[in-house]
């Protein structure tokens, strides 16, 4: 799994775990899905996996997948605006 998630192109996902195409995939329906709303705020809790590529898919890396790690319960802010979504903060309980 270590191998899988360091190295994604060079080693398959094992058997039973979603492969990071399909996580991409499962991630930006949903937020193009949440685009189509009139919400004010929304409020996505999720483990790390499936955080990576929703910031992948909202500061729209070149991969579709935000590699950098997050801290255990982190916040993060984005603003959606005509068409584009922007970064404001991060909050985190980790000083490091």
């Amino acid at each position: 799994m270590t191998a899988y998630w360091t190295m994604p192109r060079i080693f398959p996902a094992p058997p039973t775990v979603e492969t990071i195409d399909s996580m991409k995939e499962r991630a930006s329906s949903f937020l193009r899905e949440l685009e189509t709303k009139d919400y004010e705020n929304v409020l996505v809790a999720c483990h790390g996996g499936i955080m990576r590529a929703l910031c992948g898919y909202l500061d729209e890396a070149p991969d579709g997948l935000h590699w950098e790690r997050m801290k255990n319960c982190e916040i993060r802010v984005y603003e959606y605006k005509d068409g584009h979504h922007t970064f404001l903060k991060s909050y985190s309980l980790d000083k490091k």
